[in-house]
């Protein structure tokens, strides 16, 4: 027999459901409002930033630029409030001109905050710019996890180019070891032929001097260290690879070359 006790208690569930029921609805269209809200306003802030740009670009004037900045930013805040005023209006047009896709811009706009994208203009490289920015989306992180994960790159980076930075000073100085033996061995032929004194270091230093020349002929014209340094550094300067000055290390193979040619002649010379 079903008790008042009972009914009471099925109704007091009952209804209990129905408020929890009633409340997620609520959540959520509170929840897809803020969404939805904020996809516009990301919006709106790369239509504005991308119209003064083009603005700028059509009259083609320096003085432009700097002066309509001010102008927009003061009667835009005195109408719409704080949200326009220059220093935001610049930031409008960085985002737009560092987010020239009208769609990606759209699809992130899903999912990130105009607080998202102000963390993300500040990064320089493209490439990393917008894998943070599909992390983000992707895996829904909030500001502070955003910012954390930039920071968290950034020191990874850091200890990167650090071991990167070691290796390379490394190639370095073997790369200039390696070019100073050489270097004496083609100033000693020049220095054999001229002055007579040719023996068997003569002929050594001869074999090794053409079998760099061959190592040469099949790397291109570069030393194999090279490639193994490029993967360390992004400088390509003529001597990013070894320790000498930039003009000397980029005429050093044509400069040696020639000494070299001058050496062997003398010695041949001698046997004449």
């Amino acid at each position: 027999m079903i008790t008042i006790s009972t009914m009471k208690n099925n109704i007091q569930l009952s209804e209990q459901k129905l408020f929890n029921e009633l409340s997620t609805l609520i959540e959520q269209s509170k929840n897809f409002v803020i969404v939805q809200a904020n996809s516009v306003m990301t919006l709106l802030f790369w239509n504005v930033g991308k119209r003064i740009n083009e603005d700028i670009l059509q009259n083609k004037r320096a003085d432009y630029g700097k002066r309509i900045v001010p102008t927009l930013s003061a009667q835009l805040t005195e109408k719409y409030g704080k949200n326009f005023e220059a220093k935001n209006l610049r930031r409008m047009m960085q985002f737009a001109e560092l987010f020239p896709e009208p769609e990606i811009v759209a699809t992130l706009s899903r999912q990130l905050s105009w607080s998202h994208f102000k963390e993300l203009i500040p990064i320089k490289d493209e490439k990393s710019r917008l894998f943070y920015a599909k992390e983000a989306s992707e895996r829904y992180l909030g500001i502070r996890e955003l910012r954390q994960s930039i920071d968290l790159q950034e020191v990874r980076t850091a200890q990167k180019w650090t071991v990167h930075y070691k290796k390379l000073i490394s190639i370095k100085l073997i790369h200039t070891i390696i070019w100073l033996i050489f270097a004496s061995a083609i100033m000693y032929v020049c220095y054999a032929g001229a002055f007579n004194k040719v023996n068997r270091l003569v002929w050594f230093c001869i074999g090794a001097v053409l079998f760099e020349g061959i190592v040469l002929l099949i790397n291109k014209s570069k030393c194999p260290l090279t490639p193994i340094a490029s993967k360390y550094t992004n400088n390509r300067s003529a001597n990013f690879d070894i320790f000498l000055p930039e003009w000397f290390a980029k005429y050093n193979k044509i400069l040696f070359t020639s000494i070299f040619l001058v050496g062997l002649c003398l010695v041949l010379w001698r046997f004449i």
